[in-house]
């Protein structure tokens, strides 16, 4: 517990320097470039995709009524994007700042963006090993499930 509050703390660190650094950014404008057409309508298609991640990610937490895991003959399923994600907000939320941080073309806010990336995948393992702990199933959802990306199964 004490691990993921000292990175719930730099998360929100990091978010800050985020924002800070996009009011800053129109009166310092250090490493920011002009942005390509194309990169603009990449980026925006990103925040769409984001945008649909985090919805799907809340949708499945409050309409399963707690119930995200079906048993079908002593087998434990995941419902929703959960079935395919483990952590879908943090996928929608890095999504978002990388949309953002490429629309502006920002090389700071990338490298801001990379660095959270890296402090999510920090929580999201320690939660992992916390919800591990506590249920068996979440050893094989683990294996089987990606924690940002899904994982596709060899034939």
């Amino acid at each position: 517990m004490k691990k993921t509050f000292f990175l719930d703390a730099f998360i929100f660190s990091l978010l800050g320097a985020f924002v800070l650094f996009s009011f800053l950014e129109s009166e310092l404008p250090i490493l920011v470039f002009k942005t390509p057409v194309w990169v603009s309508y990449f980026s925006i298609f990103l925040f769409a995709f984001g945008i649909i991640i985090i919805f799907l990610g809340i949708f499945n937490l409050k309409y399963s009524k707690g119930d995200l895991v079906a048993v079908y003959n002593n087998n434990f399923r995941f419902r929703g994007i959960y079935k395919y994600i483990r952590h879908p907000s943090y996928v929608g939320m890095l999504l978002l700042l990388l949309a953002f941080s490429l629309y502006h073309f920002s090389i700071i806010k990338i490298v801001i963006t990379l660095l959270l990336w890296g402090v999510l995948y920090l929580k999201s393992k320690a939660e992992d090993e916390i919800l591990e702990s506590q249920f068996d199933f979440y050893k094989e959802y683990n294996k089987n499930v990606g924690r940002f990306f899904p994982k596709f199964k060899k034939r």
